[in-house]
């Protein structure tokens, strides 16, 4: 009888192991649907925005999880902008190598993070563009813990800089004792200045690098509404007019954008008012300034409701050193600044 009572509990107790058996399988069961990955979606799938502005993509994942999410970025063919020269693709470079196919950029939603932003920066260039387009596709990538296949569609608008640019030259050859010589690897050096137009004072710093061509940028913040003169300064004549050679002219070229605009670029060349071979540079040049050098008005510059006019007016106002007021107004200026 006991015998048989023992093999009763015996059968008990593997009944009561197998229903733990199952228990805990059950648990399993439950454990694998709350562990399924979270899905990660974008705000929108759609994006215009101009040239200079960023893409803000937000990604938001159905539920947090306390470890990273990593996602790439994958731009699809077709579109007419041009990674690095109108946009780039932020995050680690990833591809082939990786065994994850196409080329692409990976950025990681943190741990815990109900939601993140990628950032896709934009160039504003100063060419003409029609409206720029381009897709990319975001997936997972190495660690796969959330679930993500989205494609985004940009386009991005043209946009008008806030500035012209100005870039001024005035290289010329010229033969001596059997030798052909260029003013701009000489040094030849030609001061860019603004005037005020209307009280012929100085106007900021203009551009006085030494360089050979300067480079003058005039951005709407800094020059409020009104008319300025862009005039040339001989600084340092190179002794160019004492070696005895026939005169020749020294036009200088002005080269004009605002970048996007499709009407404000061009070129224009000085025909009257010129500098010449004869002209007299600073005499306290190359290591001091004096303001004694020549000056010739090279063009005007109309500022008005943020739009620019380049002007060349049939009335030559400076011509060497006959601008006595822009010249006045200069030369405490050109010396304080070559003492300092």
């Amino acid at each position: 009888m006991k015998k048989n009572n023992k093999r009763y509990l015996n059968s008990a107790f593997a009944l009561l192991l197998s229903g733990f058996a199952l228990v805990s399988c059950n648990d399993n069961e439950v454990d694998f649907v709350y562990n399924q990955k979270p899905t990660v979606s974008v705000a929108q799938t759609s994006y215009t925005v101009n040239e200079g502005e960023f893409v803000s993509i937000v990604l938001t994942p159905s539920r947090t999880i306390n470890a990273p999410i990593q996602v790439k970025l994958e731009l699809l063919p077709g579109g007419t902008a041009t990674i690095d020269d109108d946009f780039s693709l932020p995050g680690t470079p990833i591809g082939i190598d990786e065994g994850l196919g196409a080329d692409g950029f990976m950025v990681t939603i943190p741990a815990n993070a109900s939601s993140y932003t990628v950032k896709i920066p934009t160039v504003i260039d100063d060419a003409v563009d029609d409206n720029e387009t381009f897709a990319i596709r975001l997936s997972g990538t190495f660690n796969l813990n959330a679930v993500i296949d989205q494609v985004v569609n940009v386009t991005i608008k043209n946009v008008v800089k806030d500035e012209l640019d100005l870039t001024l030259s005035w290289d010329k050859t010229f033969s001596f004792g059997g030798q052909t010589y260029s003013l701009c690897e000489e040094e030849y050096d030609i001061d860019i200045l603004v005037f005020d137009a209307a009280t012929l004072n100085p106007f900021g710093n203009g551009a006085q690098t030494g360089d050979c061509p300067e480079h003058l940028n005039m951005p709407l913040s800094e020059y409020p509404d009104g008319e300025y003169i862009i005039a040339g300064y001989l600084y340092n004549d190179i002794g160019l007019p004492s070696l005895g050679l026939p005169e020749f002219n020294i036009p200088i070229t002005v080269d004009y954008l605002r970048g996007g605009s499709s009407t404000l670029s061009g070129s224009f060349t000085q025909s009257t008012g010129m500098l010449t071979s004869n002209s007299q540079g600073d005499s306290g040049a190359p290591n001091g300034g004096n303001g004694d050098g020549d000056l010739t008005v090279i063009v005007r510059v109309k500022v008005q409701n943020g739009v620019f006019t380049i002007l060349n007016g049939s009335t030559v106002l400076a011509q060497g050193k006959s601008a006595a007021k822009m010249i006045d107004a200069f030369k405490v200026r050109k010396a304080l600044k070559h003492k300092k």
